[in-house]
């Protein structure tokens, strides 16, 4: 499992695309779970995951219950496909070592070299590419799939650059928490680092540069009172914080081509000649439809619609709303709301704070807290990475390592009590 998940990112999913779309973990995933169904089950009634078990599988109950009155299978699949990796946890707190996070760093250099000489191939075969089409964009193989039918690569059309960008920023995570606790050699380090940066320029999304620039700051102010321990990490933190910040003076001196810096001018222009932009208005006009069928439909505060996106537009209708909007959550907190309602919402946000407060307890595992909190604010305003198949494939190995890391230190101080 371990393996396939540092190979995740450097490998293109299998579908067609549009409706079905599978990664090599996902279908080991499902066989176990077939073969083994009692890991999956304890994976399910694990109390130190019950919180987002339960946001989960209140989804799921929201979803058979929608498809009684409004038909969307699909969204029962994408829920079952979620379930499928909380055994990812459940191994993890009885078999994974921090010792095993070097594999996964070692899949991330992988991965982020070729998404580089994949994107400079793009660019360089077709250089009338358009940078705003997502068939040119930098996002690894989060959104690439093999058809059988072609048999070639190809690209998911939704796109996904956000989410690539966020697992670059968390594969800097995984270097720091095994380098805190087994000291890395710095040219790894280095290299890591690197290609973080690259992926980062050559990334489309505010959304993962944010994310960028808060986790690289954040881990930089944290880091200035454990100097001696940290053996350089906080120059190299600091370092990177810099490159990144830089980006912002390079964009007001320069004219350049490259995709993060045309979206970040687009966003000024747009700021400064219309007073918004348009995909953050979007974003805000389909929190408000849905918001507003709600008047009409008020139960689905508390069961929600299930994951659907046809049963979620049907509530944007009630409402009448005369602007245009979409018909997806597009945040990850909204979609806890109105796929699994008010209760799915709240037990959602209690893992994640429960989470981030029992990494900190470590000092090696506090960068995953980091991390995290570095995707709050997309989380809240577009996308849901946390959620998404790459970053599960990896997050969910350090949620069972931080569990089974905070039991063993309650234990030994329950221990040293009774001494």
């Amino acid at each position: 499992m371990l393996f396939l998940a540092a190979a995740s990112p450097s490998m293109p999913k299998i579908g067609n695309g549009d409706s079905f779309n599978i990664t090599i973990l996902e279908f080991f995933l499902i066989l176990t779970s077939i073969m083994q169904p009692q890991i999956l089950l304890s994976s399910i009634i694990q109390k130190k995951t019950s919180a987002l078990n339960l946001s989960i599988i209140f989804i799921l109950i929201s979803s058979v219950f929608g498809n009684i009155f409004i038909s969307d299978p699909s969204g029962i699949l994408h829920v079952i496909k979620i379930i499928i990796y909380l055994p990812v946890i459940y191994l993890s707190a009885k078999y994974f070592k921090i010792e095993h996070a070097k594999y996964l760093v070692y899949g991330s250099i992988i991965a982020m070299t070729i998404n580089i000489l994949y994107y400079v191939f793009i660019q360089t075969q077709n250089p009338t590419y358009n940078l705003w089409a997502v068939e040119s964009l930098s996002s690894g193989f989060s959104n690439k799939f093999f058809s059988f039918k072609t048999f070639t690569i190809e690209t998911i059309k939704s796109g996904a650059h956000s989410i690539w960008l966020t697992y670059c920023v968390f594969s800097s995570a995984i270097l720091f928490t095994l380098n805190k606790k087994i000291s890395q050699p710095k040219s790894l380090i280095l290299i890591t680092i690197s290609l973080i940066t690259i992926n980062t320029f050559n990334s489309f999304s505010r959304g993962g540069l944010l994310t960028a620039a808060t986790f690289f700051l954040i881990s930089a102010y944290k880091s200035t009172d454990r100097l001696k321990r940290l053996k350089g990490m906080r120059e190299i933190i600091l370092i990177t914080s810099m490159v990144l910040i830089s980006y912002f003076a390079f964009i007001y001196f320069y004219n350049s081509d490259y995709a993060i810096f045309q979206k970040l001018k687009y966003t000024y222009q747009s700021f400064t000649t219309n007073g918004v932009e348009s995909n953050i208005q979007i974003r805000i006009n389909t929190w408000i439809a849905y918001l507003s069928g709600l008047s009409k439909a008020s139960y689905l505060i508390i069961s929600g619609v299930g994951w659907s996106d046809i049963r979620f537009e049907w509530v944007q209708s009630l409402g009448n709303s005369n602007f245009y909007y979409i018909n997806i959550p597009e945040s990850l907190f909204f979609t806890f709301f109105s796929y699994g309602g008010i209760i799915s919402l709240i037990s959602f946000s209690i893992f994640l704070f429960k989470l981030i407060k029992t990494s900190m307890k470590n000092d090696h595992t506090s960068y995953v807290g980091y991390f995290i909190l570095s995707t709050i604010p997309i989380s809240v305003l577009s996308g849901a990475d946390l959620i998404s198949d790459l970053i599960m494939s990896q997050l969910f190995f350090f949620v069972g390592y931080i569990l089974k890391e905070n039991k063993n230190e309650t234990e030994n101080f329950t221990n040293n009590r009774k001494i």
